[in-house]
């Protein structure tokens, strides 16, 4: 109710204004009417009626409408409209355009974690790329067209990601088509590289053997890797130069019947070296064993007293695990006699029920029945001398094979005095 002017009326004019006027105001039309009922002299106001009128404005004896009409004014309700649902994706996936030199493997292959958050057809979005060991923030908004473009502040060049979201597909394909600036070699260069969205699944734990890249120069890294329900993956273990890695991200559907891991740990001093690929689970423990494809990248190090560190490297592994299991009263080993083989073999081990291993003496061995690890020492002669020498590795729930070899668990040692040899493998021959 807005009053717009005043003028001093006669009280009989403003009693006829009342007998007129409520049956129209009653009807909800806007009008003229007396505004405040009762002695001579009273304001004439102008008046529009609204759900909120109250008939108390208009009779100053306090009288309501339901006294003076009947009944009571309904308001014209307001709809409520509906929100609409927020649907939150993780992505993750690899970034590379296939780069296999040692020189650019470093800056041409990264990581790339996206959240997406969608309202409709209306899409934002955050994350990271990690590029040469550094996270470089990815935020912005998701275009009519399902593209975006984030600009990467990096040295010498800038960089610049042109990403497209599919929504149709799970709400969390994210595509990265072009890298410019010097994510590439020569810049620009077309990616096939696919994000995809993180998916939840039955909590695991897995060993997982990586097999020697360079038989004679290296023994097997190890690693255990566990899946929470969630999606999310870490593994956790060695290379067979004793450095250890760990990579964390979420599990996504490949498209033919496994869960992809991608992994990528930056390695070494000034994260100079890597370690990245994929991991494949199978969708069920009947289905297969865990493979994968990944490289290791080693930086050179002129100073160093190790030939092939001097040079530095860029190799291939191929992991081989399986889904970790352990039965209280079970020997892992079933008929609880196994081989140490190293650079020498170690026979006559036992594996009882009580899983708690034994080597012929002077040769130790210990097992973590929760996780799987294995560590142990065992004598060998280096440069005439009988030297303590320790390992340690991971053991497997069954028999895999490893390079040419039936083995339920392996690892590495690090040999004293490397030169050519860096380290030795350390396989359990059931």
């Amino acid at each position: 109710m807005k009053r717009i002017h005043n003028t001093p009326v006669p009280q009989v004019l403003i009693t006829n204004l009342k007998k007129i006027m409520h049956p129209l105001l009653k009807s909800g039309l806007l009008l003229l009417i007396a505004a405040i009922a009762g002695s001579p002299g009273k304001v004439l106001a102008h008046y529009s009626y609204d759900a909120s009128y109250n008939c108390a404005d208009c009779h100053s004896d306090g009288r309501t409408w339901e006294s003076v009409h009947g009944g009571s004014p309904t308001p014209t309700p307001v709809p409520t409209p509906t929100p609409i649902p927020k649907v939150v994706c993780v992505s993750n996936g690899l970034v590379g355009n296939g780069t296999d030199t040692a020189k650019d493997f470093l800056k041409d292959n990264g990581f790339l974690a996206v959240t997406t958050t969608w309202q409709g057809t209306n899409g934002t979005f955050s994350g990271s790329l990690r590029l040469e060991g550094k996270a470089f923030p990815v935020k912005g908004t998701v275009g009519v067209n399902g593209n975006a473009t984030v600009t990467i502040k990096r040295t010498p060049a800038n960089t610049v990601l042109e990403l497209n979201f599919d929504k149709v597909t799970d709400g969390g394909n994210v595509t990265v088509t072009t890298v410019n600036g010097n994510v590439t070699t020569t810049g620009g260069l077309p990616l096939a590289v696919t994000a995809r969205p993180a998916v939840s699944q039955t909590a695991k734990r897995y060993t997982v053997v990586l097999p020697s890249p360079a038989v004679g120069t290296f023994g097997h890294g190890y690693a255990t890797l566990t899946v929470a329900a969630n999606g999310t993956a870490v593994l956790t273990g060695k290379l067979a130069d004793g450095t250890a890695c760990t990579s964390t991200s979420r599990t996504v559907d490949d498209g033919s019947g496994n869960w992809l891991i991608p992994v990528y740990v930056p390695l070494y001093k000034a994260s100079a070296g890597m370690l990245t690929g994929d991991v494949l689970l199978p969708k069920s423990p009947t289905d297969g064993d865990v493979v994968g494809s990944l490289d290791w990248l080693r930086p050179a190090d002129p100073k160093s007293k190790v030939p092939i560190f001097q040079t530095g490297f860029l190799d291939a592994i191929n992991p081989v695990g399986g889904v970790y299991t352990f039965v209280k009263g079970t020997a892992l080993i079933p008929g609880g006699t196994f081989a140490l083989t190293t650079d020498i073999a170690i026979p006559g081990g036992l594996w009882p029920a009580t899983n708690v291993p034994s080597l012929p003496k002077p040769a130790k061995i210990t097992f973590a029945s929760a996780t799987g690890m294995i560590k142990g020492s065992f004598c060998h002669t280096v440069g005439g001398k009988v030297v303590s020498t320790p390992f340690e590795g991971v053991a497997l729930a069954s028999p895999l094979t490893v390079g040419a070899d039936s083995v339920q668990g392996a690892g590495f040692f690090l040999t004293p005095n490397p030169t050519t040899t860096v380290s030795g493998p350390v396989e359990l021959v059931p």
